[in-house]
């Protein structure tokens, strides 16, 4: 049970940065994308497709095999393959705001570029990013979880969910819940932040609150 407990805190230990890290860069390829344009959108957004063209599990056992297990490679390896979610959304966002009449009165009244991205265009993305963040975190965990129970990802003995459930294969019979619980754990917090992603979406939609 402790370790269980214990296990919560290094899921965070390697949610949090990577999620913030991946939240910082995909955020800001996706403004400079949506509004540069031309050649600068068409080089950004081909690296983002060729980043989300392979399996994330796939990317991240290459990086991890490249630089050893620890807390910091898995940190490395899910921001390697999240951050390109965030651009294409924030990207799509930028592409529909930049088109409306406040962001091209400041154009015309010479607002320099980096001062519209800032108060203009990245206020109008918050809520996207809000909700992408939400449901992103359980892919995040379970990313996580998939590389320590693959011997991948933390090392040997650390309480974490992953190394956890991967110890209890060998006592499923006589000791069914080393690895059952922990499997508990990780379904049922990716499913929480799920289910908070859809409320909030809905929440931050105007359309619907409108329907209900």
């Amino acid at each position: 049970l402790s370790r269980m407990i214990h296990g919560a805190r290094t899921t965070m230990r390697v949610t949090a940065p990577a999620m913030g890290v991946a939240i910082l860069v995909g955020t800001l390829l996706g403004l400079v994308s949506g509004y540069a344009g031309r050649w600068v959108d068409s080089v950004l957004m081909r690296i983002t497709d060729a980043v989300m063209g392979f399996p994330s599990l796939l990317v991240a056992l290459l990086i991890v095999t490249l630089l050893g297990t620890g807390i910091w490679t898995v940190v490395a390896a899910v921001t390697a393959t999240t951050w390109a979610r965030f651009a294409r959304m924030i990207r799509g966002e930028v592409l529909v705001t930049r088109e409306r009449d406040f962001v091209i009165l400041a154009r015309i009244t010479g607002v320099s570029p980096a001062l519209i991205i800032w108060r203009h265009l990245f206020p109008n993305t918050v809520n996207t990013l809000m909700v992408l963040t939400s449901v992103t975190i359980g892919q995040v965990i379970l990313l996580e979880a998939s590389l320590s129970f693959l011997g991948m990802g933390l090392k040997p003995g650390e309480p974490a969910w992953g190394i956890m459930v991967a110890d209890g294969r060998e006592f499923l019979i006589d000791a069914w819940w080393l690895a059952l619980f922990p499997g508990i754990a990780i379904t049922i917090v990716v499913m929480a932040f799920n289910f908070f992603g859809d409320w909030l979406r809905d929440y931050l939609d105007p359309k619907l609150r409108r329907a209900r």
